[in-house]
């Protein structure tokens, strides 16, 4: 029997107030949304467990909407094909953004 090595600890009633927060801040074009993004990332990483050791993302507003206006500009300007290249890009930007706490 395998060991489990990755484990989610978030509920329902956690989600409640991080979904709130964002999507108060998804009302506030563009500067809203990296905050918005920060919310449910955070909130999705800081309830993960990798070998029963936490992770912590440490994405900064300004990287956050720098990153998602350069891609939702590239979405917008290939009529969406740029989707793409932007998911795989988005799990790369929250994997180098996540590191084990000690």
């Amino acid at each position: 029997m395998s060991e489990r090595k990755f484990q989610f600890t978030g509920t329902a009633g956690d989600y409640f107030g991080a979904a709130i927060v964002a999507f108060v801040c998804c009302l506030i074009p563009i500067f809203g949304w990296p905050i918005a993004y920060n919310t449910v990332v955070g909130w999705v990483i800081d309830h993960l467990l990798v070998d029963g050791k936490k992770v912590k993302y440490s994405g900064e507003y300004g990287e956050v909407l720098v990153f998602l206006l350069t891609n939702f500009l590239l979405i917008f300007i290939t009529l969406g094909i740029y989707t793409f290249w932007y998911v795989p890009r988005q799990f790369r930007f929250i994997a180098d953004h996540t590191t084990a706490v000690e």
